[in-house]
C-alpha cells in the first residue's frame, strides 16, 4: 500500500464519519451544536493521523534514499486545529443549503490538505532534504499537471500548492541542488 493509498483510506474513513454525523444531525439523533463538536474533533483526529502518516512516509522515503534508517519525526496538525474546525463546522451547519456533499468534502479534503503541509514542514525540517517534486495522483487535474511540468523541483520549505480535492503528493529529493 503506497502513502497516496493509506491518505486515500483515511480521506474515505473521515468523509463517512462526517457523512454519518450529518445525516444523525438532520435525522434529530444529534442536536447542531453536538454535529459541530464531532465534526470537528472527526476531523481533528483525522488530521492528527495524516500527519503522523506523512511523517512515517517521509521517514521511509529518506531512508530509502540514503539506504541507513531515518526516524520519523514527530509531525503534527497546527495547535490551533480543533478550534479552526470548529469554526468551519460552525459555519458549515449555517449554511442554508448545507449538503451531505459539502460535508463530505470537508471530511475528505482536510486531511488530504494536513498530510501534504505536514509532509513540507517535515522537509522543511532536515537538511536531507534539498526540496521536492510534485507527484501527481493518477487522475490529477491541468492545474496540478502545469504545477509538475518539467520535474521542476520545489524549495523543501515551499508549501505544495494544492486545491480542493488534491491528493498529489510532494516527493522528496535528497541531496540536489535547488536552483
Amino acid at each position: 500500500m503506497t502513502y497516496r493509498d493509506v491518505l486515500h483510506a483515511l480521506a474515505d474513513d473521515t468523509e463517512a464519519q462526517v457523512v454519518a454525523l450529518f445525516n444523525a444531525w438532520q435525522a434529530g439523533r444529534i442536536d447542531r451544536e453536538t454535529f459541530i463538536d464531532l465534526l470537528a474533533s472527526a476531523v481533528a483526529a483525522a488530521n492528527q493521523r495524516a500527519a503522523s502518516t506523512a511523517a512515517l512516509s517521509l521517514a521511509a522515503a529518506i531512508t530509502a534514499a540514503l539506504g541507513r534508517a531515518v526516524a520519523p519525526m514527530g509531525l503534527r496538525p497546527p495547535d490551533d486545529d480543533h478550534t479552526r474546525l470548529v469554526g468551519a463546522a460552525t459555519t458549515l451547519a449555517a449554511l442554508p443549503t448545507v449538503t451531505p456533499e459539502r460535508v463530505a468534502r470537508v471530511g475528505r479534503a482536510e486531511p488530504m490538505a494536513t498530510a501534504q503541509a505536514a509532509y513540507v514542514t517535515g522537509m522543511d525540517s532536515t537538511p536531507l532534504v534539498r526540496g521536492y517534486r510534485r507527484g501527481l495522483s493518477p487522475k490529477a487535474c491541468k492545474l496540478c499537471v502545469d504545477w509538475a511540468e518539467d520535474g521542476h523541483i520545489f524549495p523543501a520549505g515551499v508549501e505544495m500548492a494544492h486545491h480542493t480535492g488534491c491528493s498529489c503528493t510532494p516527493i522528496p529529493v535528497i541531496g540536489e541542488n535547488i536552483s
